[in-house]
């Protein structure tokens, strides 16, 4: 559907569009992941200072695509990335104080399609659309002394169970053209058709404990999430 629709978009008489900003999303389906990191706070009571739960992934986000200037149809290419850091601190033998980082990272890559429709003589632009995405979210961890960490390199602690896969449905409003747009989304995939088991991470962050926690450990990739930034529509081509 997407290739017959690429072709006709791209061959009709349509207008290009142009998207860069932030992206910040809300994930529902962490809650996993979460306990792994309570699960290393509560086994670790020398910790000066406790990880904190992963909440919130932030980041860039841009697009590009055509809509159709006769029926407003459009189709889109985008990309999305976001993060979030976390760290622990415990002081060891010596007196020094050692920091453990875990760092949540995501990348996406989107097709999606829709309606634009024009309101008030061209000012501003609503778009109702749906897509797909594929990507990766990878969890990374770092540790050392914290006057030293930045000089450490990451270690990916779910390179087996990384890949990220999701259907969502948006409503964008652009302001003006050019101008600033907003666009609240949410991505979600039934758990039954894909999800990914974090019990690798656990055994890696809590080689001592994971033998006597939950198995498997499965998160989700729901999000509810918005992106703000500048919006280009160009002529009739």
């Amino acid at each position: 559907m997407f290739v017959f629709l690429f072709a006709y978009v791209t061959t009709t008489k349509s207008q290009a569009f142009y998207q860069f900003g932030y992206n910040a999303g809300f994930p529902t389906g962490l809650k996993n992941l979460n306990y792994i990191i309570d699960r290393y706070n509560e086994t670790r009571p020398e910790l000066s200072r406790q990880m904190g739960h992963i909440s919130y992934l932030d980041g860039t986000t841009g697009s590009f695509g055509w809509v159709m200037a006769n029926n407003g149809v459009f189709l889109e290419f985008g990309w999305s990335a976001g993060g979030q850091k976390t760290y622990s601190v415990m002081t060891d033998a010596a007196n020094h104080p050692i920091r453990r980082d875990l760092y949540v990272k995501e990348r996406m890559f989107d097709l999606s399609c829709g309606l634009n429709t024009d309101m008030n003589d061209d000012v501003s632009h609503l778009f109702v659309g749906a897509s797909l995405s594929a990507g990766a979210l990878d969890i990374k961890t770092r540790s050392g002394l914290e006057s030293k960490i930045k000089k450490v390199d990451w270690t990916n602690i779910n390179e087996n169970e990384h890949i990220k896969f999701t259907i969502g449905v948006f409503v964008r409003y652009q302001y003006k053209n050019p101008g600033f747009y907003i666009q609240p989304y949410f991505n979600f995939l039934p758990k039954f058709l894909f999800q990914n088991d974090l019990t690798e991470t656990n055994e890696y962050l809590n080689p001592n404990t994971f033998q006597n926690d939950p198995s498997p450990l499965n998160v989700q990739y729901n999000t509810f999430g918005i992106k703000i930034g500048f919006a280009f529509l160009s002529n009739e081509f």
